[in-house]
């Protein structure tokens, strides 16, 4: 089974979307010993112009992780962008900070799926290999 997941993960691209480089070089790290091809950005806007720009680079991403509270945009603005132009591009958000009028956003934009930090390195992988295969990644 865990040969499969990682011929599986090999095909599979994720943006991921964190301003803290240290985390963000962890998350792409794990991400990475399990054969996903993960692209970071420090910020919402970065991550959008390269998703944008991505289908010519890379072929269109299979997941999005991100943060929400970065500076320029945020995860919740790069999620209203993603819902207009890459609808069809699953996001999972990763935060610590999960108001009420978050979540009222959140279910706006058709409820991403949300995992709190902190989360372990497994919680992290096991909920992007579930939203995968739940999309067809």
């Amino acid at each position: 089974m865990e040969t499969l997941k990682r011929a599986n993960a090999q095909k599979e691209k994720i943006m991921l979307v964190e301003d803290d480089h240290n985390l963000r070089f962890i998350i792409a790290t794990e991400l990475r010993a399990e054969g996903y091809f993960v692209i970071g950005a420090e910020d919402g806007e970065r991550a959008a112009k390269m998703i944008e720009a991505n289908g010519e680079m890379f072929g269109t991403f299979d997941l999005v992780i991100t943060d929400l509270i970065m500076p320029k945009v945020n995860g919740l603005q790069l999620c209203e962008r993603l819902k207009k132009k890459a609808n069809h591009i699953p996001i999972l958000i990763i935060s610590s900070f999960l108001t009420d009028e978050i979540v009222l956003a959140l279910e706006v934009l058709g409820s991403p799926d949300v995992l709190e930090k902190p989360f372990s390195v497994e919680e992290l992988l096991n909920r992007v290999r579930s939203i995968l295969d739940k999309g067809g990644g």
